[in-house]
Parts: C-alpha cells; sequence; structure tokens
C-alpha cells in the first residue's frame, strides 16, 4: 500500500524533488515566501487560484489534477495523498531542461517536434487595474510587431509600473506558444545574478560546469516566450543578458520595468504616466550601444 502523507508534507516532498527552494516556488506561483511556508507545514490550505498554480508549478500530471485541487480544497474532507511517485517526480525533472553539450539546451518537452506546454508564470494582483486600459493595448500592439524585441516601463517608484506590466502580460499570454513568465528582480543585489533569476522562475537547471547565459539562452533557443523582468533599474550594468537572450531566440520578448531606460540597442521605451495624465507617445528603438 502507498504511502499517505498530509497535504503539506506532499508539496514539500514534491518541491525537493524537483529541486526547488521555497523562494522558487513562491517565485513561480505568485505568492509570499510565509504563505509556501504555512501551506507545507500545513497551517492553511491554498485558495484555489493557489492551488491550481501549485499544481502548475509542481507539475502535477494532468490525470491528478481534478484530485489534487480537491485535497488542496478539503473537498474530500481531511483524505491525505499519497507519496509523490518517484518515477513520474523524476521524468518531470528530466524534461524540465538538460542543457546540450554543446550549450545549446532543446526546449523542454519539445523533442521530437512535441509542442511544450506554455508557461504561465504572473502573480496574481489583490485588486483589478483601473485607469490603465489604453496603456495596456499600447502595450499590447507594439509586442506584437516584429520590430519590438524589448520593451521598457518607466517612470518613477511607486507609479503603477509593475501592475500594468503584469496585466499587459496576461493581455499577451495567448499569443506567445510558450507562455509568460514574470521574474521579480527588487531583490537581486548583483548585475551577474540577473541569469540566475530568470533560470530560477523558468526552472532551468543551471550547471555550475557551463556559462549560465549560454545555457538559459539555449533553453530559450526554439522558445516563443514573453519575460517580463520587473525592477531592473538597479541592475543595469548587468542587462546585456536581456540582449543576448532576444539574439538567442527570435521568439522570445522581453516587456522591463525600470526607473530609466535600460540603454539596449532597439530598446523601445514608454514613459507610464500617473492616472489622468496622457501618456507621451512610445520612444523609437533606441540607438545606445551597449
Amino acid at each position: 500500500m502507498a504511502e499517505t502523507i498530509s497535504f503539506g508534507t506532499w508539496i514539500r516532498q514534491r518541491r525537493r524533488a524537483l529541486d526547488l527552494t521555497q523562494d522558487a516556488l513562491a517565485e513561480r506561483v505568485g505568492c509570499s515566501l510565509s504563505a509556501i511556508r504555512k501551506i507545507e507545514s500545513d497551517e492553511r490550505r491554498p485558495s484555489r487560484q493557489v492551488a491550481e498554480l501549485l499544481a502548475e508549478a509542481l507539475d502535477v500530471p494532468p490525470a491528478d489534477r481534478t484530485t489534487f485541487l480537491k485535497v488542496a480544497r478539503r473537498e474530500l474532507g481531511y483524505q491525505r495523498l499519497a507519496a509523490p511517485d518517484a518515477r513520474t517526480v523524476e521524468t518531470a525533472v528530466e524534461t524540465a531542461v538538460a542543457p546540450a553539450q554543446n550549450g545549446h539546451a532543446a526546449a523542454a518537452g519539445r523533442s521530437n517536434g512535441g509542442a511544450a506546454a506554455p508557461v504561465r508564470v504572473l502573480p496574481r494582483p489583490p485588486t483589478p487595474l483601473v485607469g490603465r486600459d489604453a496603456e495596456v493595448e499600447r502595450i499590447a500592439t507594439m509586442l506584437a510587431g516584429p520590430e519590438c524585441r524589448v520593451l521598457t516601463l518607466t517612470g518613477p517608484g511607486g507609479i503603477g509600473k509593475t501592475r500594468l506590466a503584469i496585466a499587459a502580460a496576461e493581455r499577451l499570454a495567448g499569443d506567445f506558444a510558450d507562455g509568460v513568465c514574470f521574474v521579480p528582480l527588487a531583490a537581486v543585489t548583483a548585475p551577474e545574478s540577473i541569469c540566475a533569476a530568470i533560470a530560477g522562475v523558468l526552472g532551468v537547471r543551471i550547471q555550475s560546469s557551463g556559462d549560465p547565459a549560454e545555457q538559459l539562452a539555449g533553453f530559450l533557443h526554439t522558445r516563443q516566450i514573453l519575460l517580463v523582468l520587473d525592477n531592473l533599474e538597479h541592475l543595469l550594468a548587468g542587462v546585456g543578458i536581456v540582449a543576448a537572450l532576444v539574439q538567442a531566440s527570435a521568439g522570445v520578448r522581453v516587456l522591463a520595468t525600470s526607473r530609466e531606460r535600460l540603454g539596449l540597442t532597439g530598446e523601445w521605451v514608454l514613459d507610464v504616466p500617473g492616472l489622468g495624465v496622457p501618456a507621451r507617445a512610445p520612444a523609437a528603438p533606441a540607438e545606445l550601444p551597449r
């Protein structure tokens, strides 16, 4: 008979089997580290929305998701879960990313021509966005064009850049075959850590023996994905990785937020106005060498 464990213990074991830290899981789900800790210690059960995001982040097989969600919400009483199947977890880890020896990894799930399931790693804002419909549509229009590969939303702190970027990413999710991914960078202190932060949210396992940027570029090589890089203003010395990633894959677009422009060649810039103030026309692609 399979060992049964509590919901929180199952989450903790599955996370560890996938080589995820609590911080990384919190970023994937878009919730606080404290929330993950309380869920894993069975002090709290997740909301339906968070449970669905946990299922995605932890690669719960589609056939098991209905049961997973019901147990998460106690819709089956206090039923316990069977311990994570080792073979299923091993398969999920192996397909997450395995950098090729030449430095260009195949995208997960795309072997033999198969299409990978789209990722959707976006935080869930507690309130709806109000008064920004025009800006959301403008961002969507710009990123839909082939010329706009990097778009930076600029403006002072607190103006609403992050909230606007999330809303735009939600609007664009269906336009990217491999989904959208939000990467919070406010807590990243070293410019050279940008690559690791992106890899962590995407679930890319960076090998210490290789170049992190090359491995990440290899993972994205055949992907069509929108990366939302939030709070880049204190990491401008390391934004060369952004240029490298969009150059590595024609399907990668970057939507960044920063108090100032990144200074990349080909960068598009949209100044985010305060509510009630007409937005200025977006700047043409910058011609600033890096």
